[in-house]
């Protein structure tokens, strides 16, 4: 099992008092599936003004990042685009921290099963930052993440409009899943017509 902490300082706010470690290594591919279920999972816990104000946050970075995706990496970098908000400050952590705990366990032939622990005191506007923190944190791992978070975010925005609202608990699941198999077929969609005849 691999564990992702989200790690906030709290005598700073939770827009900069931030921090994301890795314990160990998870493959790249598995970056999307990773924050599909924590980005779900957070939109059903918050109350609906923080979701909302969270969903704005990552669709308006994904229909900007439409119009850029052609763009060479370096120069979409160089803009800024490839933090969602404000970059944080990050300071050293004090003894009063507060930690999300993301939990990646293996499975055989399978996507890795996903499962979080949220602090009983975490805030309303801690946990709206989080899934945000680890957006910019995948997207420092990994060059090509920010192609395919756009895909998933936008693909999100479908399940929650067609399918069930976030306040569903069944969505916490099944968006993840709704997401990686749309995006998995635009994929396959775009592949093919870039392949040589």
């Amino acid at each position: 099992m691999s564990i992702i902490s989200i790690i906030f300082d709290k005598n700073l706010p939770a827009t900069n008092g931030i921090e994301v470690v890795m314990e160990s290594q998870i493959s790249e591919k598995q970056y999307a599936w990773i924050w599909d279920h924590y980005y779900s999972l957070a939109l059903n816990k918050l109350p609906i003004s923080n979701a909302e104000n969270l969903i704005t946050a990552m669709n308006s970075w994904a229909i900007n990042m439409t119009q850029n995706l052609k763009i060479p990496r370096e120069t979409i970098k160089e803009q800024g685009l490839l933090t969602i908000g404000m970059t944080p400050a990050y300071h050293q952590m004090t003894e009063i921290e507060l930690d999300v705990y993301i939990e990646v366990t293996a499975q055989a032939d399978a996507l890795p099963s996903i499962h979080v622990r949220l602090p009983n005191d975490i805030t309303e506007t801690q946990l709206e930052h989080s899934p945000i923190a680890l957006a910019n944190f995948f997207l420092g791992e990994d060059e090509h993440f920010y192609k395919e978070l756009v895909l998933h975010i936008i693909s999100m925005k479908k399940y929650y409009t067609e399918q069930l609202p976030f306040t569903d608990e069944a969505s916490i699941s099944s968006a993840p899943e709704f997401a990686f198999n749309m995006a998995m077929q635009f994929q396959i969609q775009l592949n093919s017509k870039t392949a040589p005849i």
